[in-house]
């Protein structure tokens, strides 16, 4: 992490309800069961510190006992404005592809959008926050290796291509049993042997059937203490997609522009790790070797009050490239008005083809008819929707 400095409070019992406040300052009211020392305890909670899932508001305690109760989630009629409502991903054959994903855990909701062989759409509940769960949209594309250029057999660009190329998905504690369930009893096979007990923690990767990577991580230390008492405390159930990597063009202007974009945009930085402070001992796990290997930096970004986090990195070695699958993939954003935010993202710079001009109309599963206006980070990569519901 760089240069923060978080106040530790430490708690015995991690069985304690907390209910939401409104509060300037970063202050937990904590409460000791009878002879409990702080000294014995089995829980780390860090407050004055902003965290890859996006730091703590302040709780207050109504019990010591009993666990954090959870509402049936029922999908609202429209995602919350100003949030990633869903990351699209495109696929060569839906049922395949929905298959894959039900054995992570996600759920086909809602009935899907289109004809077969002509860009079928359906969205996948997974977990997430108590108030929204952000999900995943898989648009069926016939065309989806016509472009592939990376001599793989019609899979999915590696890892470090540039393009939005991996969705993470956040464990916490049980680890193990997530993946001896998928390898033993759901027939899947790792793309390498999993990384288990670096300094970072454990990871393990997977490809849905056209080779785009969807990984489980287990984050050690500090941060998975912070990571599973925030995960608790706002209500999030599996599979938590958790972030979405972004690899930008490497060299030149694209990283500090991504940056700057993602800035005005209104995401705020989580993380962000340089050069000198990146770890590689999980990247076996992707087929990428821990030893040689070189990332500029890493920057963990999210929304206010968003559960889905965006990882933007700049790889040099292996370097990033263009393997015909950067504009496979797409993040999307609610918006109350798509005209004024896809005005916005000219203004700060982003590649708007068609400007104003190419707000489209939609038909979306579940939620029918929307407004949509495209742009990307860098000229033909990176895609980014603003979508009216």
């Amino acid at each position: 992490l760089q240069c923060y400095e978080p106040r530790l409070l430490l708690i015995r019992n991690p069985s304690i309800v907390w209910e939401h406040c409104s509060c300037e300052s970063m202050v937990l009211s904590l409460g000791l069961n009878d002879g409990a020392s702080a000294s014995s305890t089995s829980l780390l909670v860090a407050t004055g510190i902003s965290v890859a899932v996006g730091g703590f508001a302040c709780y207050k305690m109504l019990s010591s006992s009993g666990k954090k109760k959870s509402k049936e989630y029922t999908i609202p009629p429209k995602p919350p404005l100003n949030r990633v409502s869903h990351v699209s991903i495109d696929v060569s054959n839906l049922e395949k592809s929905i298959d894959f994903y039900q054995k992570f855990g996600f759920t086909p909701v809602g009935e899907p959008v289109g004809e077969v062989g002509r860009g079928r759409q359906q969205f996948l509940l997974g977990g997430g926050f108590a108030d929204y769960k952000t999900m995943l949209l898989l648009q069926e594309n016939p065309k989806l290796h016509d472009n592939n250029n990376n001599n793989n057999n019609n899979r999915r660009s590696s890892s470090s291509a540039v393009g939005m190329t991996r969705l993470a998905i956040l464990t916490s504690g049980n680890f193990v049993e997530i993946m001896e369930d998928l390898n033993k009893n759901k027939g899947l096979v790792p793309m390498k042997p999993a990384t288990m007990n670096t300094s970072s923690g454990h990871l393990v990767a997977y490809q849905d059937p056209d080779g785009f990577v969807v990984y489980f991580v287990e984050l050690q230390g500090i941060i998975g203490y912070i990571i599973r008492f925030n995960k608790w405390s706002k209500g999030v159930t599996d599979p938590w997609a958790f972030h979405w990597t972004i690899n930008v063009t490497p060299g030149g202007d694209a990283t500090t522009q991504a940056n700057t974009i993602f800035e005005k945009l209104g995401f705020q930085t989580q993380i962000h790790i340089a050069k000198d402070q990146i770890t590689y001992d999980m990247l076996p796990a992707f087929g990428i070797p821990a030893e040689g290997s070189i990332i500029e930096q890493a920057r963990i970004v999210g929304l206010p009050s968003d559960q889905m986090n965006c990882t933007i990195m700049e790889w040099t070695n292996p370097k990033s490239t263009k393997e015909g699958y950067e504009l496979t993939n797409t993040i999307s954003i609610a918006v109350p008005d798509v005209k004024e935010a896809l005005q916005k993202a000219i203004d700060i710079g982003m590649v708007v083809p068609g400007g104003l001009d190419k707000i489209e109309t939609r038909e979306l599963p579940l939620f029918g008819t929307v407004q949509v206006g495209t742009a990307f980070l860098e000229e033909g990569c990176n895609r980014m929707q603003f979508i009216q519901f």
